[in-house]
């Protein structure tokens, strides 16, 4: 028996994937439950039917993840950590399948290693797969997708168009907006097949063409209820309608920002030259186009990237369906990194030495952008209920200090509603406080003892409440009445 032989690359890739792996799980382990997730982990504790059915038609209602919550649960307990496991775990498939896809794609160690970086060391995207909604996981099954789709091309491997179909449908039932993603592959697959096999594989073509429809024809029959539910009752009101531009790609870039500081840069500032620098960068590989060592990968790899972009806008102009956000737009970062180290791959064979240097430089970017603006103790998304904990602790201590009577009335933003709420009620601290029922006003004439809120309400209820702890940097506080 042949004993494992690891090259350099393999144990860096492999200290890379346990050490990210490592910083995922500490973060799903320290931060409080977010806003949205509350919501979820609730509808996760309905009737399998009603949550494939939607029968409340809430987004955060991302299906195969709530019904994974449900099913963590049920093995490990009503615990915040259950609910986020699976993502925590799916991490590792989103790793390994991007370290696949570039090994797959690109000859170049350095040129691998950036594909890797670029995807990997976002803090932004790192993220979701701490917290318990489907973006995390719909990135691995992207991710898997794509791999599966590359090998196609690469082996003209009919099982490989069910592969790459199957992830992609299962990706897209972790989270309704990888359907972006889909239907762009499912076309390419159905043009690729016919390339490869229509000719000389005649059976394997229509065995390919057969496979798509079914994959598709079920995925419609899963989605059907959900959609025709959410369109019903205007679920799409929180995305935007001014254009793809202002709606998707300029939260997208200020968002992977994750408040990182550049140069005194403000977020409108940072984003235009962001958008500049991509714009250029994206121009240069598509006019490298005809000097790519292998222009069939880099056709499939911009074709899918435009599609997407396509079927956007038309999803928009036919249904009403608005543009994307930061958080729904996620799927889109593997197909720019595509595009680009694809490009950077064209510039290596057009001019080595700014090819190399263009790709040290990516390497050296996303490293020290993951560096500084990696936190691991709260999500930029959801960054409002960082301190959730915190708060909770200083109010025990308040609390029992001040020998206050209890249960304690505490008042709140409804930002922090959710995430209290459930924490109030998964501890000791349920004898000890009672939350104000949720509500979007700011209520000055409270009867509560305390009030957790933002900034911007203090004026109206300074009147009556004192403040007592500041947390985020003065932008949100902890009263307690006069």
């Amino acid at each position: 028996m042949k004993a494992l032989k690891f090259t350099t690359e393999d144990i860096l890739y492999l200290c890379m994937g346990i050490f990210i792996l490592f910083l995922v799980a500490k973060e799903a382990w320290v931060i409080p439950v977010t806003h949205d997730e509350v919501n979820t982990i609730e509808l996760s504790h309905r009737p399998i039917w009603d949550i494939i059915t939607y029968t409340d038609p809430v987004p955060n209602n991302h299906i195969l993840n709530t019904l994974m919550i449900k099913a963590s649960q049920s093995i490990f307990g009503d615990h915040l950590m259950a609910a986020r496991l699976h993502n925590v775990a799916s991490f590792l498939l989103f790793f390994i399948f991007t370290v696949l896809t570039g090994r797959i794609l690109f000859r170049d160690d350095w040129l691998r290693l950036a594909f890797t970086f670029m995807l990997v060391l976002q803090p932004y995207l790192l993220d979701f797969f701490s917290v318990t909604r489907g973006y995390g996981l719909s990135l691995s099954f992207e991710m898997m997708s794509l791999y599966y789709f590359f090998r196609m091309i690469h082996l003209k491997s009919a099982k490989d168009v069910v592969w790459s179909a199957c992830w992609a449908a299962v990706g897209v039932y972790a989270n309704f907006t990888l359907l972006n993603y889909f239907m762009p592959l499912i076309f390419l697959l159905g043009v690729h097949s016919y390339i490869i096999f229509y000719d000389d594989q005649r059976k394997s073509f229509y065995s390919s063409i057969r496979i798509l429809a079914v994959v598709g024809l079920l995925l419609a029959l899963l989605c059907y209820m959900p959609f025709t539910r959410m369109m019903a009752t205007k679920q799409f009101v929180y995305w935007g309608t001014s254009g793809f531009i202002v709606d998707t790609i300029k939260p997208l870039i200020i968002s992977l920002r994750s408040g990182t500081e550049y140069f005194g840069w403000d977020n409108e500032k940072y984003y235009k030259y962001v958008f500049v620098i991509l714009s250029i960068a994206g121009a240069m590989a598509i006019g490298l186009w005809k000097k790519h060592p292998n222009k069939q990968i880099f056709t499939y790899a911009l074709s899918l990237l435009l599609l997407a972009v396509l079927y956007n806008h038309v999803q928009f102009w036919l249904a009403d369906i608005p543009f994307l956000n930061a958080r729904t737009a996620l799927f889109f970062i593997p197909l720019v990194c595509l595009v680009l180290c694809l490009g950077m791959e064209a510039m290596l064979s057009v001019h080595k030495l700014t090819g190399l240097l263009l790709i040290v430089l990516t390497v050296t970017v996303s490293l020290q952008h993951f560096v500084r603006g990696y936190n691991g103790k709260s999500c930029y998304e959801w960054s409002g209920d960082a301190e959730n904990y915190v708060v909770l602790k200083d109010l025990e201590d308040i609390i029992s200090g001040e020998n206050i009577a209890k249960p304690v009335k505490v008042n709140c933003h409804w930002v922090f509603h959710p995430s209290l709420d459930y924490h109030i009620h998964h501890s000791a601290y349920k004898d000890m406080m009672e939350l104000v029922p949720y509500h979007k006003d700011c209520q000055p004439d409270t009867d509560a003892k305390f009030y957790f809120t933002q900034s911007d309400e203090l004026e109206k209820l300074s009147p009556r409440f004192d403040v007592v702890r500041e947390y985020g940097w003065k932008t949100r506080l902890l009263l307690k009445a006069k």
